[in-house]
């Protein structure tokens, strides 16, 4: 959700560069996605996929994200808006007034390949691809496919029967798969 205003791709990279490296010592990996992976020329907000370290959470040896580390180190840098156990919103990313990012969290049952196929986007192209695994019998639920592993994004696409375009081509997939339909 942006907040209205747009950013140069160039200006939006930067930032992004910034939250990659203050979050790389909370995560296992990240990946930025949206419209700044789809190079965009302006981005509303900074997208990042990330999967968090997975930790003993209890006294018990019980294991799950660490959720605690990661909004922590951002909230260091940024103003909370919203967030739970899937998604986090925040804004004023290193005092750039309005600028928002969210943070997709990756972790079990979440597949990496799903999120992030999902979260670079088009919305329309998400859609599309939720639509045909329902069809075939390959419901997505919460970032994943039951039964269906999507460590990547090409898994992804191939379960739903769609070609796993560069993320600067999806933009204008959706116009090949609508026009495929007429």
């Amino acid at each position: 959700m942006s907040t209205g205003k747009v950013f140069p791709w160039a200006e939006a990279f930067v930032v992004a560069q910034d939250v990659a490296k203050k979050i790389e010592p909370h995560v296992v990996r990240s990946k930025c996605v949206g419209s700044l992976r789809r190079r965009r020329p302006y981005v509303g907000d900074i997208e990042f996929v990330v999967e968090p370290r997975i930790v003993d959470v209890d006294l018990l040896g019980t294991k799950g994200p660490d959720l605690a580390s990661l909004r922590k180190e951002v909230e260091s840098w940024s103003e909370w808006v919203k967030g739970g156990e899937r998604m986090w919103q925040v804004r004023h990313v290193f005092g750039v007034p309005d600028l928002v990012l969210e943070l997709w969290l990756c972790h079990p049952p979440a597949e990496w390949g799903s999120r992030v196929a999902i979260r670079t986007g088009p919305k329309e192209l998400g859609m599309e691809a939720v639509t045909r695994l329902r069809r075939l019998g390959r419901p997505h639920d919460r970032g994943h496919i039951p039964g269906h592993p999507t460590p990547t994004e090409e898994e992804f696409f191939r379960l739903a029967e769609l070609e796993c375009r560069p993320p600067h081509q999806r933009d204008d997939y959706i116009a090949d798969i609508e026009a495929w339909r007429d």
